[in-house]
């Protein structure tokens, strides 16, 4: 459709519509590839040479650029791209929308959970005093849960997120309707329900397919998160079951790191690590700790760099152990995390001595 309205207002010389259809094709392009191919660049360009000094039109171009920097993961460039967009019209469009949403995302990623914390309290009363319910619901269901578990308050972090869905209403599958299920299932991480997270995205993952939910990010974290419920769910198995599980895993890495983009790889390798670990590979183990961190910090993801810090500490153990714990402990609380001790487990499952 987006396509389709592009092509059509270049026929009709509608220059403002072209060129946000340009935008507006371009991001859904950089939505289901990886690296950025020369298509998509020059439908961009394309599209800010027909924005010309319309700023509504410009505003569209900036805005689909910095999403699309988020969705390759270039977290840092995304936030400096979309930041300054806020403050840029009072009447609260669409695309700022979209703007401060993926601003939000984009901190997520770096791991700044206090400024997440700060931005999403602000953003959420702004949106309430409004009467903005899509602001409000997709708030809660993207942010809230992260909010509330680095406060160490998963209570609260389900609460919210079973709230914003109950006023959301609408029975077609829908964007918070996925984020809202992956926000659960990282509080069922938190709070050690493996399982019930495992199935949870299970379920999740035909929802998507069936609605042809095919955006590559969305898709590699519903995978990402699976896959740890998989690994954190593996001690309670029975062999068999265990010996498939094995294979799930296996599966879901491969489709995390498929794009092989900068902040996929960190993931897998935390999935890979995982899968170590669970069949006596510790050496194994170790080493895609150390990949994930050393991509993690590549990425400018410093949570996942310091959850995979923290664990490997606990694995390898005796004093150079007890310094990682340590620096990784540090590096949590200063990125605003109340309790890193149960935070780190939940990014990085399955490494714990005893765990295996």
């Amino acid at each position: 459709m987006k396509a389709r309205l592009f092509v059509a207002a270049l026929h009709a010389g509608d220059q403002r519509h072209a060129a946000r259809g340009a935008a507006l094709t371009a991001l859904d392009l950089a939505g289901y590839t990886g690296p950025e191919q020369a298509m998509e660049r020059r439908i961009r360009v394309v599209g800010q040479k027909l924005a010309g000094d319309d700023p509504l039109a410009k505003y569209t171009s900036r805005v689909t650029y910095g999403l699309a920097r988020h969705y390759r993961g270039y977290f840092k460039e995304a936030k400096e791209i979309l930041d300054p967009l806020q403050a840029m019209s009072t009447n609260r469009r669409v695309g700022q929308q979209s703007g401060l949403l993926f601003t939000l995302h984009s901190i997520q990623f770096l791991g700044d959970m206090t400024d997440l914390t700060g931005r999403y309290t602000r953003a959420l009363a702004d949106a309430e005093e409004r009467g903005n319910l899509f602001m409000s619901v997709a708030l809660r269901t993207s942010t809230a849960a992260s909010v509330w578990l680095a406060a160490d308050d998963p209570v609260r972090a389900r609460r919210e997120l079973r709230d914003a869905m109950s006023q959301w209403g609408q029975k077609r599958f829908s964007s918070p309707e996925w984020r809202a299920t992956v926000s659960e299932a990282e509080v069922d991480l938190y709070v050690g329900d493996s399982e019930g997270a495992y199935e949870r995205i299970r379920g999740l993952l035909r929802a998507m397919t069936q609605n042809c939910f095919f955006v590559y990010q969305s898709r590699a974290l519903v995978a990402f998160t699976q896959g740890r419920a998989a690994v954190a769910s593996l001690p309670s198995l029975s062999s068999a079951a265990r010996r498939g599980r094995l294979g799930e895993i296996r599966r879901l890495k491969r489709l995390v790191e498929r794009k092989r983009m900068p902040w996929t790889v960190p993931l897998a390798s935390i999935l890979e690590a995982g899968m170590a670990q669970a069949t006596g590979h510790r050496a194994g183990a170790e080493s895609a700790l150390r990949a994930a961190i050393a991509g993690a910090e590549e990425a400018d993801m410093a949570l996942h760099a310091a959850a995979a810090r923290h664990e490997l500490g606990l694995l390898v153990g005796g004093s150079e152990g007890a310094t990682l714990v340590s620096n990784a402990a540090e590096a949590m609380t200063a990125l605003g995390i109340l309790a890193p001790a149960r935070f780190a487990p939940m990014l990085a499952p399955g490494l714990q001595v005893g765990k295996s």
